[in-house]
C-alpha cells in the first residue's frame, strides 16, 4: 500500500474514514470469492428465493416482449403454465416478479437460454429487453436481539418538533415501526395527498390508502412492526433521538415495510420500496440489510437505481457493512476451494474486497452511498464487516467485550444492549440528517462534502482519515497492527 497524506480529528462518538486518493494495493495470494449458481447447494435457501427471478424491463413491458421472454423460460424446460408475475404495484411498469418452479435456473449471463437449465447458470444476465436477476434474500445484520416480550418502553415526553425547522424525511426499508416506542404520530411521515377512505388512490400511484408508507411484504398499507425483536422500530427510534438536539432539522420516518416477521426480506420487496421512497420526496435511505453477491462485476440495476437514480433526486443511501452469517460463510469457503484449491482464512471473510456485501459494496469515494459499521475506536467489531474501500463510518459502541460491541437499546426503560451494523447504519442516518443542511439534498448529491462537513460540524467523530483497513489497525490513523 503506498504511503498517503491523512488528516486526524478526535473527537468522541463515531468515526468516519474519507479516501484521499484511490488505492493501490499489493496483490497477494487471494481473489474476491466468484460463483456461479450452476450447482444445487444447500445454502440457497438463504441466499435467494427458489423458484423466481427478477424481470426488469428496459421498455414498456408489452405482451409482446413478454411472450418473447416466455417463450425463452420455456425453451429452457420450464413449465409457464404453473407461471404467475407480480408488479410492485397495480401500475408499475419497470420490474416484475415471475415464479414457476425451477425457473431460478434459467438466468445466464446473456440473459434465459434454452435447453440448458442447470449448467453455467448464473445470478443475473442481460439481452436487448430486459434484465434478470435471482431474488435475493435481505438480511438483516444483527448479531443478537431481545425478544419484543424483554422490552420496558421507557414513555418519556418528546417536546420536539418541525416548527422553524427543516423536515428531513428518511425512508427506512425494515420491519415497520410500532408508534407505541416513537412518539405517536409526531415523527411519522405523513402522504399529504392520499387519504384513509377505504380502498382510495387519492395520489393516484396503485398504493391505494398509503397515508404513512408501504407494507411491500403483504401489499397493503399497514406498516405495523410485527417483529420479533422490533428491529424497524429500533432503527428509526436511534434515527430519531439524533435529531432530538438538531436545532435546524426535524426528521418524519418513511416506513417501508421491507421484512417480514423473522427479519426476512428480498430484493425484489427492497427494489420496490426504494422506487416508492424516490417518488415521495426521501431525503435518505436507512438500508440496514445487504446479501452477499458472488459474481463479476456489480448487480446491474441495484447500481444503477442506487447510484443514479437516488442520485439524481438528491437522495442519501446509507447501508450496513453487513454482519457474520454462518451458514454463508460455509459456503462462501466451499466456493473459494473448490475454485481456487486453497482455503480462504476466516478473517477475510469479514473483508468486502474479498465477500462481497449488497448494497455496502456500492460505496465508491464520490458517490452517494455510504456504510456503516462498528468500532472501539481502534478495531473493528469482530462479527462485523470492514474494508479499504467500502466502509465509510465506524459507530463507536457503548459497551465492547471479546466477542461483540453493542449499543444501548434506544427506548428501552432498562438498559439493554444490541448489536449488528443495523444499528451502526441508523446512528449515522441520524447523525447526518439532523445535522446536515437541507440545501445539500440536491441532484447529483455526494457524500464527500458531507462526510467533511459532519466532521467539523455539531455531530461529535473520532477519526477522519482513511477507510478502514483491517480488524485490526486503522492505516495511516492512530493505531499500528497487533500481532
Amino acid at each position: 500500500m503506498k504511503n498517503k497524506p491523512f488528516r486526524l480529528i478526535f473527537y468522541s462518538v463515531f468515526v468516519i474514514f474519507v479516501s484521499v486518493q484511490s488505492c493501490t494495493c499489493s496483490k497477494d495470494q487471494f481473489e474476491p470469492i466468484r460463483a456461479d449458481e450452476s450447482q444445487e447447494d444447500n445454502s440457497k435457501e438463504i441466499r435467494y428465493v427458489p423458484d423466481e427471478i427478477l424481470v426488469i424491463y428496459k421498455n414498456t413491458p408489452t405482451a409482446e416482449r413478454q411472450q418473447r421472454i416466455k417463450d425463452a423460460v420455456l425453451a429452457a424446460g420450464i413449465d409457464i403454465n404453473s407461471l404467475t408475475i407480480k408488479r410492485c404495484n397495480s401500475c408499475g411498469d419497470y420490474i416484475e416478479l415471475w415464479h414457476a418452479e425451477g425457473i431460478h435456473s434459467v438466468i445466464h449471463t446473456d440473459a434465459i437460454k434454452g435447453g440448458t437449465v442447470g449448467r453455467d447458470s448464473k445470478g443475473v444476465g442481460e439481452d436487448s429487453l430486459a434484465q434478470y436477476s435471482l431474488n435475493y434474500r435481505q438480511h438483516l445484520p444483527v448479531e443478537q436481539l431481545p425478544s419484543r416480550k424483554e422490552y420496558r418502553i421507557r414513555q418519556t415526553p418528546d417536546n420536539v418538533n418541525g416548527i422553524g425547522k427543516d423536515t428531513i424525511i428518511v425512508a427506512v426499508l425494515d420491519t415497520g415501526i410500532d408508534t407505541t416506542a416513537i412518539v405517536p404520530g409526531q415523527h411519522v411521515w405523513k402522504n399529504k395527498i392520499e387519504k384513509s377512505n377505504p380502498s382510495s388512490d387519492d395520489d393516484s400511484n396503485c398504493y391505494p390508502e398509503d397515508v404513512a408508507g408501504w407494507n411491500f411484504i403483504d401489499d397493503n398499507a399497514d406498516i405495523t412492526d410485527n417483529n420479533t425483536s422490533l428491529h424497524g422500530t429500533i432503527v428509526s427510534h436511534y434515527i430519531v433521538n439524533e435529531f432530538k438536539t438538531s436545532p435546524t432539522n426535524y426528521v418524519q420516518i418513511m416506513s417501508l415495510k421491507t421484512h417480514d416477521e423473522n427479519g426476512s426480506g428480498d430484493l425484489f420487496s427492497s427494489i420496490c420500496a426504494l422506487h416508492y421512497a424516490m417518488d415521495k420526496g426521501a431525503h435518505i435511505v436507512n438500508a440496514s440489510w445487504g446479501f452477499y453477491f458472488y459474481h463479476d462485476g456489480t448487480h446491474p440495476y441495484l447500481d444503477s437505481l442506487v447510484t443514479e437514480g437516488l442520485k439524481e433526486k438528491g437522495i442519501l443511501f446509507i447501508t450496513a457493512a453487513g454482519n457474520k452469517i454462518e451458514e454463508i460463510d460455509t459456503y462462501a469457503k466451499s466456493v473459494y476451494q473448490e475454485a481456487h484449491g486453497v482455503v480462504m482464512p476466516d478473517s477475510l471473510l469479514r473483508n468486502l474486497n474479498y465477500h462481497n456485501f449488497y448494497p455496502a459494496y456500492l460505496s465508491e469515494p464520490d458517490n452517494n452511498v455510504i456504510a456503516a459499521t462498528t468500532t472501539d475506536g481502534e478495531t473493528i467489531s469482530p462479527t462485523q464487516n470492514y474494508a479499504s474501500r467500502y466502509v465509510d463510518v465506524g459507530v463507536k459502541a457503548d459497551s465492547v467485550n471479546a466477542s461483540s460491541m453493542k449499543f444501548v437499546l434506544p427506548f428501552s426503560a432498562t438498559p439493554l444492549y444490541i448489536s449488528g451494523s443495523s444499528f451502526a447504519t441508523a446512528i449515522v442516518t441520524g447523525k447526518v440528517g439532523a445535522h446536515i443542511s437541507k440545501a445539500r439534498f440536491v441532484p447529483g448529491v455526494s457524500k464527500q462534502p458531507i462526510l467533511e462537513n459532519l466532521s467539523e460540524g455539531s455531530s461529535p467523530v473520532l477519526i477522519h482519515g482513511e477507510k478502514l483497513e483491517s480488524q485490526s489497525r486503522i492505516r495511516k490513523g492512530r493505531y499500528t497492527q497487533r500481532e
